[in-house]
C-alpha cells in the first residue's frame, strides 16, 4: 500500500461520519430531541 493509503481509508471514514450526522441532524430537527450516546461518540470520533 502506499503511504497515502491510510491517509485515504481516514478520509472515507470522516465523510462518511459526516453524512451520519447529517442524517442525525435531521432526525433532530424533527424530534426536536438529541441523543447524548450519538453525540459522545462524534466527540470520540473527532477526537481520536
Amino acid at each position: 500500500m502506499m503511504p497515502v493509503g491510510p491517509l485515504m481509508i481516514e478520509h472515507r471514514l470522516i465523510e462518511r461520519m459526516i453524512r451520519v450526522m447529517q442524517a442525525n441532524l435531521e432526525t433532530i430537527s424533527k424530534e426536536e430531541k438529541v441523543d447524548p450516546v450519538f453525540v459522545d461518540t462524534v466527540i470520540d470520533f473527532i477526537r481520536t
